[in-house]
């Protein structure tokens, strides 16, 4: 809500925004506050969000930047929590408001601070670290605390795990909460099976008990309520992040359309391909389209891009469509050289094209040689990433789709 003079003097949030400016209008209010409020209210302006998630956070941070003045909540400089993981030889898990990048690694913010700390004590449980904030730079204690003696943490402070083994735990928190679960699992079954054959029956006992633990968060009732995104990664601003990407790649204009290709096969069978489409930062599963490969034999990810480019941009230039302002190819140079080989054939395209290639997140631009690297909490990147992982599991869905037809025919 802002004055004459354009300033903002309340920021406010409601599922039904229509019933919720109609309140302010209604003549039995009483409160002065509220009254001096709605004699000064000049102009209202909407700004809608995919979630109720993001409609905290988004009034969160309009609140702290312009501190209107009828706001009484969030203008103190308190913001919503983080989990951290300190940057120590021996890291401890602990909730701050505070961001200090150098101290810690962070994941949040959350909405929830009471189902935070919730999903800290039962992530405690399985991964067994350390959350008290003793400094184990200057002596080791000789008694570990209650958390040890209830199996709660292996008690670094008492010298009861060694630095590499804590890593070990620390490394696999983190792949849960980067939501890398069936990566943890496959890894924590791998280990359970060497202890095994290494007779270490206790320990393999544990990795099972592990595997356990994980696999009934599907099902619990104690789940963390992270602030999403829609990939289910940290809650990011999706309109700063596309400003970011006009600016990277010199667009004339917000890419608000974003679409995203992947190949699926299993050793060249059943070989398909995907299109996902993104309309300012989030998935239109509309405008989504799957392919069977026609024209290539075996696997060959370079050939397949090559056909789905042409099949899907060809349609969109005869028919008179709209191509999207960024067609992002899941891949490195090579995939990237064949989509752009498609649409050379096609014809001059309004589209940029970019590939995305996994584990070192490098982009490829067109007629640029060098990657681009972005910084991992960019939110540019985050949202190329949405789309790329998307495009991935959409792939992968149809191509198991048809595996699991195939082996139901009978022969």
């Amino acid at each position: 809500m802002l004055n004459n003079h354009g300033t903002i003097i309340y920021v406010g949030k409601s599922k039904s925004l229509d019933k919720r400016v109609r309140s302010y209008f209604n003549r039995t209010i009483t409160d002065k506050k509220t009254r001096c409020l709605i004699d000064s209210i000049d102009n209202i302006e909407i700004r809608q969000t995919a979630t109720e998630v993001e409609a905290f956070l988004l009034e969160n941070k309009l609140i702290k930047r312009y501190k209107p003045q009828y706001n009484v909540n969030l203008k103190d400089g308190r913001t919503y929590p983080y989990l951290a993981i300190s940057k120590e030889d021996f890291p401890r898990v602990y909730v701050t408001r505070n961001y200090l990048p150098d101290e810690a690694i962070y994941f949040g913010p959350f909405v929830d601070v009471g189902c935070l700390y919730e999903s800290i004590n039962l992530l405690q449980e399985i991964f067994k670290f350390r959350t008290t904030k003793k400094d184990l730079t200057k002596k080791r204690y000789e008694r570990p605390c209650l958390n040890y003696a209830i199996n709660r943490c292996t008690a670094p402070c008492a010298g009861k795990v060694d630095k590499l083994q804590y890593a070990k735990q620390i490394k696999q928190l983190t792949l849960f909460l980067q939501g890398k679960k069936s990566n943890l699992i496959k890894q924590l079954k791998s280990d359970m099976e060497v202890c095994a054959q290494e007779l270490k029956f206790e320990l393999a006992a544990q990795y099972r008990d592990k595997i356990k633990a994980l696999l009934s968060l599907n099902k619990g009732k104690k789940v963390i309520k992270r602030a999403q995104a829609n990939n289910g990664d940290v809650s990011i601003d999706v309109q700063a992040g596309l400003y970011e990407l006009q600016t990277l790649f010199c667009l004339d204009k917000l890419p608000n359309i974003i679409e995203g290709i992947d190949i699926s096969n299993t050793s060249g069978r059943e070989s398909v391909g995907s299109v996902v489409h993104f309309r300012k930062g989030y998935p239109y599963s509309s405008n989504y389209r799957h392919y069977k490969i026609k024209t290539v034999v075996g696997a060959n990810d370079y050939a397949s891009i090559y056909e789905i480019v042409l099949r899907k941009y060809g349609r969109i230039k005869r028919e008179g469509g709209k191509f999207p302002d960024i067609l992002l190819i899941d891949g490195g140079l090579g995939q990237l050289a064949n989509a752009q080989f498609a649409l050379n054939k096609i014809g001059s395209v309004p589209s940029f094209l970019i590939s995305l290639a996994k584990r070192e997140e490098l982009i490829y631009t067109s007629g640029r040689q060098e990657p681009i690297r972005l910084p991992a909490d960019s939110v540019a990147l985050r949202i190329l990433q949405s789309v790329r992982d998307e495009a991935h599991r959409f792939a992968q869905r149809y191509h198991k789709y048809l595996r699991d037809n195939k082996s139901l025919k009978i022969p």
